[in-house]
């Protein structure tokens, strides 16, 4: 409980003790730091659970990008090996001019689809991805061989081969167009494992970032609110007691001062009342004795 003075005439008065004690005992200030570091953590806990969520959904939309690359490559594949097909069925129809068109679109798409592998691959190098480098890096061969065969027919159509020169180098695109295929599915496959295992990576991670901040939360309601909510009812009982204390210390002071001025007034009326008769010079001698006695027993009374 605050101290309030006891000398009711200190040049402080006790409403000015007791506050001064109050401002010192104050628990606002340490509440106040401790609110705001239950703000700070609690943003970052939800700064941190926002860049979790924002990388991963970047990583899917990679993964994304990267599967839609992989059905693309596929695809190109397939269409190489029709394009080199309707090549060289032109040829035999004796077809010029479709035989130009297929073989320029043959050009194209062997252009994209060796201009996308090698991208894809560059990128899975920049960033190796648990034997998806390894996989691409296996389609080289293929790759190769399937666009040797490819440039090949497209020069046998310039020098007017015949038909039955073209079935072998045919044949060889079907046998490793289907390598190359079973490969793709395979990474396919992989790409598609490993972005599940990153959505559920990160699935894990923002559980566990909001089960650490509810325990946060937890924390707060027991080490701050709970013991802030003690401190301001601690607080109130402080100021009421010293409220009360500084009333009663007024009244004492107003009771004192009542007291005095009775104490005081009594024998002053005495003392002038005697002294009145003093100066009557008509007065008579024993009331003269007796006033002087009067006056000397008041003034003995006041000094006391």
């Amino acid at each position: 409980m605050p101290k309030v003075s006891d000398d009711p005439f200190s040049p402080r008065g006790p409403n000015e003790n007791a506050s001064q004690d109050l401002r010192i005992d104050d628990p606002s200030r340490k509440l106040l730091g401790r609110y705001i570091v239950a703000l700070v953590t609690i943003a970052l806990i939800f700064l941190a659970t926002q860049f979790v969520m924002q990388h991963a959904f970047r990583e899917q939309l990679d993964d994304a990008s990267e599967l839609n690359v992989a059905g693309r490559q596929r695809m190109l594949s397939q269409q190489v090996s029709k394009a080199a097909y309707a090549l060289v069925h032109s040829v035999r129809e004796g077809d010029q001019t479709s035989a130009k068109v297929w073989s320029a679109t043959l050009k194209e798409n062997v252009i994209e689809w060796s201009a996308q592998h090698h991208a894809m691959r560059n990128e899975k190098l920049a960033a190796p991805s648990h034997g998806i480098d390894a996989l691409l890096e296996s389609l080289e061969p293929q790759l190769e061989t399937i666009i040797a065969e490819c440039e090949t027919i497209r020069a046998m159509t310039a020098d007017d081969a015949d038909y039955d020169d073209y079935l072998p180098h045919l044949q060889a695109i079907a046998n490793v167009e289907e390598q190359y295929l079973n490969r793709m599915d395979t990474i396919v496959v992989a790409l598609a494992r490993q972005s599940r295992a990153k959505i559920e990576s990160a699935i894990r991670l923002g559980g566990t970032l909001t089960i650490v901040a509810f325990c946060f939360l937890g924390l707060q309601v027991v080490l701050v609110f709970e013991p802030g909510r003690r401190a301001l009812s601690e607080h109130i009982v402080r100021i009421r007691e010293a409220y009360i204390a500084a009333r009663e210390s007024e009244q004492a002071k107003q009771d004192f001062l009542a007291n005095m001025s009775h104490e005081i007034r009594t024998p002053m009326n005495a003392i002038v009342g005697y002294a009145d008769i003093l100066t009557d010079p008509t007065t008579d001698p024993d009331i003269t004795d007796l006033a002087v006695e009067s006056l000397q027993r008041n003034s003995a009374h006041l000094l006391q």
